[in-house]
């Protein structure tokens, strides 16, 4: 998405800080794919395109070792909905910056907040890594304003008792349960790696811009043994395989949004 600028929720310095809250997608007009998760792909799939996107691994990060080959996937998959087929423009948000839809990813609807990774040395000095609450900076309504507005302290951040408000504690917890998915669908994805089932998307049509974007590779996925379908199933791997090659028959739709 866009590139915003997160604050971390301290209670001392948003001690009496309200936050925006709309249905406006606006904020994500120019985002042309976003992150999913294991947890939402029965339903990304029946409305979106799903692919992988890939960053080159680190080579520090995995040493060489017995079982590593030339035709080794070295490439760190991220799995997305696909929300356009046009460079900075989400078709998929009208210009009244509703959602064209009726499934909106987890990563959209809970902006303007985000986890974000906090490294700390413990007395030991070991690095512990622990996920703290975000909001973007923006979407932040300072206490002078809210003290004029009865509907900015329905949005205050925190309460007389010091405590979150009980809308962004049911917020931080779909956050938690999102992230835990997060993990899970990393997991999943270094299985199909390790059976050679992530492959380059080949567009039969240049109309389309779709480049960069991976996808499952049906014949090896149909050669699979018992065994290796197996493992699939148990992790999950199974139904994100045959779900991202079904919702590839969603950019007819994208297809149809972008001409309307």
């Amino acid at each position: 998405m866009n590139n915003f600028n997160y604050q971390i929720l301290h209670l001392e310095q948003h001690k009496n800080f309200a936050f925006k809250h709309s249905n406006d997608y606006s904020f994500a007009k120019q985002t042309i794919f976003v992150p999913i998760v294991l947890a939402e792909i029965h339903k990304v799939a029946i409305e979106l395109p799903m692919f992988f996107v890939a960053n080159e691994n680190n080579a520090t990060n995995n040493e060489t070792n017995a079982e590593n080959t030339e035709n080794a996937d070295n490439k760190n998959y991220t799995l997305i909905a696909l929300l356009s087929l046009q460079n900075n423009l989400n078709i998929m948000i009208n210009k009244a910056g509703k959602w064209n839809g009726q499934y909106v990813p987890a990563t959209l609807r809970s902006f303007p907040f985000a986890l974000a990774t906090i490294s700390q040395k413990d007395n030991d000095d070991n690095i512990k890594n622990s996920l703290t609450l975000c909001i973007e900076k923006s979407y932040l309504i300072p206490p002078e304003l809210v003290e004029t507005n009865a509907n900015f302290k329905q949005n205050i951040i925190f309460d007389e008792n010091k405590n979150l408000n009980e809308q962004i504690k049911k917020i931080l917890d779909f956050l938690q349960q999102t992230e835990i998915s997060k993990q899970q669908t990393k997991n999943v994805i270094e299985i199909l790696k390790k059976h050679n089932l992530i492959i380059p998307y080949t567009n039969n049509n240049p109309a389309l811009k779709l480049n960069d974007l991976f996808c499952i590779d049906e014949k090896r996925f149909n050669e699979l043994s018992a065994e290796a379908l197996k493992e699939l199933q148990n992790c999950g791997g199974l139904y994100l395989c045959y779900s991202q090659i079904v919702s590839m028959n969603n950019i007819d739709k994208l297809l149809y949004l972008l001409k309307i």
